[in-house]
């Protein structure tokens, strides 16, 4: 495919197989201005359309007929480019959990994808980070196995999550999980930091049901020393999830003597409190579980130190975010 028929199509030919039909599609439609010049210059030319029956045409003018021309290419090429994301979209993810409880309603297929830009203190997938590991799948694959699961998820109210690593690091590749979810009537839950253009998300929040968006500390200075990477993409990511309505459970990581700040809280639970999209806010207190996979990787492990978040430091974060009126789970 040329750079030309990719920036007419906004296809991205890494998403394509080797398919000398679907070339074909693409470059008579990019010829198809200059055949309409063709055709406005002559009145009558009785050129036939490609695999156009005679009784569709009748009499067409020429205006007429680069209609028909056209409509019947890019009826064709919708076909091709459906047929061929479904067989070919491929992405890198870490593992997947059959029958997740804790990443969204109900009984879960969670999806880990591979690669994260963050790098927080805590994570508990540190073998998650970069994107040139991991395994390489296809949504066929993953779609496959999911729908071993569809009663548990019918029973419980369930669905399908991905998380990571970051999922909008492969946004095309989750988007098309979300889509093919969505074709087999399964819910769908992205779980994010928010730390992307909007632009990127865009066409995996049309198919996502619920965002689970982790939103690390409120101060930057803090999330900074948190994640590494600035706060303000994942703010602007809260602020749209609002404007189109999206569902959105907001999660906070309960660190002690790092976002345990009465006042970082606070702020958080303002910022919160002014979206109607928001249907709970999560405290997730804060543990160890992953420090064994630092030290496995040969990363420094800063947190070794600090202590498990207490039942007293708990309630008191919940009792913040609660006076703001917000729905609080642990």
């Amino acid at each position: 495919m040329g750079v030309g028929e990719e920036e007419e199509f906004g296809v991205n030919s890494d998403l394509l197989p080797d398919s000398s039909e679907l070339s074909t599609l693409l470059r008579e439609r990019t010829a198809l201005n200059t055949f309409n010049s063709a055709l406005f210059s002559h009145s009558e030319l009785g050129i036939p359309l490609l695999g156009v029956q005679a009784t569709e045409l009748c009499t067409p003018s020429p205006t007429q007929h680069s209609a028909l021309y056209t409509q019947h290419l890019e009826k064709h090429l919708e076909k091709h480019l459906e047929k061929h994301l479904k067989m070919t979209t491929t992405g890198k993810i870490h593992s997947v959990e059959t029958c997740g409880t804790v990443d969204g309603p109900g009984i879960r297929f969670v999806i880990f994808t591979q690669g994260c830009p963050l790098r927080c203190l805590y994570c508990h997938n540190p073998d998650c980070r970069n994107i040139t590991d991991g395994k390489p799948v296809t949504v066929d694959e993953l779609i496959e196995e999911i729908q071993k699961y569809r009663s548990y998820m019918r029973f419980s109210g369930g669905g399908v999550t991905v998380t990571g690593g970051e999922p909008l690091m492969q946004p095309e590749f989750v988007r098309e999980i979300f889509r093919r979810c969505h074709e087999l009537g399964i819910h769908t839950a992205l779980d994010t930091s928010g730390y992307t253009t909007l632009e990127a998300a865009k066409p995996v929040l049309d198919y996502a049901d619920l965002v689970l968006l982790d939103i690390k500390s409120f101060n930057p200075e803090t999330y900074f020393k948190v994640t590494h990477v600035a706060i303000q993409p994942t703010l602007d990511f809260a602020k749209y999830l609002n404007e189109i309505h999206k569902p959105a459970w907001i999660r906070f990581v309960l660190v002690p003597h790092l976002t345990d700040d009465p006042e970082n809280m606070r702020g958080l639970a303002e910022f919160v409190a002014q979206f109607t999209n928001v249907e709970r806010l999560e405290v997730l207190p804060f543990h160890k579980m992953g420090e064994y996979k630092w030290e496995q990787l040969g990363y420094e492990y800063q947190l070794k130190d600090t202590p498990p978040a207490s039942s007293e430091l708990v309630e008191s974060a919940i009792a913040i975010f609660q006076s703001y009126g917000l729905k609080v789970a642990v």
